[in-house]
């Protein structure tokens, strides 16, 4: 639409696609390769967006998606897509896993209270290769981390524990709206 901006316009596609709104959704590239569609010359703009899975539980087609189904990361990139749409994936792909590295998106993915282990593990499902013996101590000491995460606390001023995987009870832990500033030269 002529009205919109092109974050808006994305925001709509993906609501009439799928029936999800209101998520982390992201611009990341443009294509603009000659005879990447046999149409004619287009330039697609791409974003990506991350969505909870409880939101997914509620997608539905409309407009004109006939169908819309999840496949695993792998699944997708292994199908024959039409005209760059595998390089665009794999461009969004490493896109999200930088992202998952150097900064809190890993939140779009977790509850509101969730435990250590359970960021670590979704840090490992986007970035396989990701592997950190001293997560726990960095995470919540080191310097440069430190206001990302912070402990979750009860009226009283108790720390909120779970259990919710283990018998053992874990701490629980939030976000916090800290943002990291990363330098290449500090």
């Amino acid at each position: 639409m002529e009205t919109e901006t092109l974050l808006d316009s994305a925001k709509r596609e993906l609501q009439e696609e799928t029936g999800v709104n209101d998520v982390h959704i992201e611009y990341f590239n443009a294509y603009s390769t000659p005879q990447r569609d046999p149409r004619g010359w287009i330039i697609s703009h791409a974003f990506f967006a991350l969505v909870h899975e409880s939101l997914l539980a509620q997608r539905s087609a409309a407009d004109d998606a006939a169908d819309v189904r999840l496949f695993s990361v792998n699944e997708a990139l292994s199908m024959e897509l039409a005209f760059d749409h595998q390089a665009i994936l794999s461009d969004a792909l490493r896109q999200i896993q930088q992202k998952m590295l150097t900064t809190s998106i890993a939140k779009e993915f977790l509850p509101e209270h969730f435990t250590i282990s359970e960021l670590y593990q979704v840090i490992q499902t986007v970035v396989p290769e990701f592997e950190e013996r001293n997560f726990i101590r960095k995470i919540t000491s080191t310097q440069s981390r430190k206001g990302l995460i912070e402990e979750v606390r009860d009226r009283k001023g108790e720390l909120l524990m779970s259990n919710r995987y283990s018998q053992r009870a874990a701490q629980l832990y939030q976000f916090t709206d800290y943002v990291p500033q990363l330098s290449i030269y500090s």
